[in-house]
């Protein structure tokens, strides 16, 4: 067996081994010092004895194969305690041990699992949660449990798990599963023998063959400890101002393995007024305390209310088109609008404006508005300026010439006597070409009237 000197835990009560100062061996001479005392009793006379050294006689059962027995030991020296797993490391004089002793010339050989290169070693001690269940402190697959030696004919097929009480108080004294084979070792079946209640346990394997007197051994030191149910109360949120005795609590908590934890919830000070988003301290006491602790909480019964989010104002603006010459006013025609301040175009502010209307070109305007809470938006329009149209004035093809305008159209050398004729839109005042026909008319009347009057002569 190995031990270690101890070290005050760093910013915890109580103490841990130091593992980096050199090991303590026990040995079966210890007790020559004058420092230890080993009490025992013999299992071949059943005769209680302390002496100074370990058992030297191999230690069997009925069968005659090799078996624990249980030894105290204790330390005579005062300058010297102990501090072990699961009793919160308090000091003592005593610990107890399981001792197996071989026969002089036993081969020992090395225990391995498949798919393990390194073989087991004496299991770290450990700290388990009482469950209600059986507590096996492996988590390892032992079905695949074998032993290698340096001769290949060491080999030992079948094997003994143990569990011993350490603490001569606790319920439990031990269990057997004896001379099983490997796939035997089951998760199942260990559990079945396994410890349930608080207390102090020892685990061990060991194999023995007694045609070639090999022996594998390998051993855990283990407690298990009062469980810490988890989970949070059941209740109604209430309103601020009402008093915190009007919330009931109700919920059971979970173990370390999911079960549920029978108990009771109850607040620690009902008499105190609910204030929003304020957490209260609350107390679970176990039905069953002789096995898990009372744990306490704290939760919010009036969660404070969740704020609707702050909407971005809106800007409204257009880009426009201006001439050279022209006045612009960058807020003319801009609004703003929030959905929680309503009309705030009075906030809208003109960050950056390089529109010149003295000279043609594509400018822009960048307008902010902010409204009350923070919220902000921009926008940005294009301004565009043209430039003044110097083109002449197009004639109207529909517009009438004046008689002055024909007037002055030069004579026309075209021999047809249709050219002098008026035309459908043609702008000569009507009344002077009907007086021009009533005269031409009158002068082929008088011509008609002399050619007529030469021939009756």
């Amino acid at each position: 067996m190995i031990f270690y000197p101890v070290k005050e835990k760093q910013g915890e009560s109580g103490y841990e081994a130091d593992t980096s100062k050199p090991k303590i061996t026990l040995n079966p001479g210890m007790g020559a010092d004058g420092d230890v005392e080993y009490t025992y009793v013999n299992d071949v006379s059943n005769n209680k004895i302390t002496t100074d050294t370990l058992p030297t006689h191999p230690t069997v059962d009925e069968n005659g194969n090799p078996h624990s027995i249980r030894v105290e030991m204790k330390l005579k020296n005062p300058n010297y305690r102990f501090t072990t797993i699961g009793t919160n490391w308090q000091q003592g004089d005593t610990i107890t041990l399981f001792v197996t002793c071989y026969e002089e010339g036993m081969n020992e050989v090395d225990m391995y699992l498949e798919g393990e290169s390194e073989p087991l070693k004496i299991f770290e001690e450990q700290i388990y949660e009482y469950t209600g269940q059986g507590v096996v402190p492996t988590t390892k697959d032992l079905t695949t449990l074998y032993t290698k030696g340096k001769n290949p004919s060491n080999t030992i097929t079948k094997f003994t798990a143990h569990f011993h009480a350490v603490d001569e108080d606790t319920k439990f004294v031990s269990t057997h599963l004896e001379s099983v084979v490997n796939t035997e070792l089951t998760a199942k079946a260990l559990g079945s023998i396994a410890p349930k209640e608080l207390g102090v346990y020892s685990f061990v394997i060991n194999g023995y063959n007694k045609d070639t007197k090999t022996y594998s051994y390998v051993s855990r030191h283990y407690s298990i400890v009062k469980g810490n149910p988890k989970g949070n109360p059941v209740f109604d949120v209430i309103e601020s101002g009402k008093s915190l005795s009007e919330v009931q609590l109700s919920g059971t908590m979970k173990n370390k393995i999911g079960e549920t934890v029978a108990g009771t919830f109850t607040w620690e000070d009902g008499n105190q007024t609910v204030e929003s988003g304020k957490a209260y301290k609350w107390t679970f006491t176990p039905d069953d305390t002789n096995h898990y602790e009372v744990v306490n909480g704290e939760s919010i019964v009036c969660p404070i209310p969740m704020e609707e989010l702050n909407a971005i104002p809106t800007i409204n603006a257009s880009d426009k088109t201006l001439t050279v010459g022209d006045t612009f006013n960058p807020l003319d025609g801009v609004t703003a609008s929030d959905k929680e301040d309503g009309d705030i175009t009075e906030k809208v502010e003109v960050l950056s404006n390089d529109v010149d209307t003295s000279k043609a070109g594509t400018y822009t305007v960048i307008y902010k508005v902010t409204d009350s809470k923070g919220a902000s938006s921009t926008k940005t329009i294009t301004v565009t300026v043209k430039g003044k149209d110097t083109q002449k004035p197009t004639i109207d093809d529909n517009k009438k010439p004046s008689a002055t305008d024909t007037d002055k159209k030069p004579a026309s050398t075209d021999k047809q006597t249709t050219s002098n004729s008026p035309k459908t839109g043609d702008s000569t005042n009507m009344t002077t070409w009907l007086a021009l026909m009533f005269v031409s008319l009158g002068l082929l009347a008088g011509v008609f009237t002399v050619r007529k009057s030469r021939k009756s002569r």
